[in-house]
């Protein structure tokens, strides 16, 4: 559509500086819960945290390449 030609370079270097933050946040996690002695409501919250850490990586690395193919 042409649309992000209209956006400034600057604004699309924030954007992209957000989104790193991002994707090297959901890199340094591993979903992988901790003791054993934890019991499985804090397991299933840590797992549940971790996921969603991930998956805000993977939507911005998605982003990103949209961002870097368009462009």
């Amino acid at each position: 559509m042409g649309v992000t030609d209209s956006i400034p370079a600057e604004k699309i270097t924030k954007l992209l500086g957000i989104l790193e933050l991002n994707i090297r946040d959901g890199s340094k996690v591993s979903p992988i819960a901790g003791d054993e002695d934890d019991d499985e409501d804090a397991d299933k919250l840590w797992l549940e945290l971790t996921m969603e850490r991930v998956m805000r990586a993977a939507d911005s690395s998605l982003t990103v390449l949209h961002i870097l193919v368009r462009k």
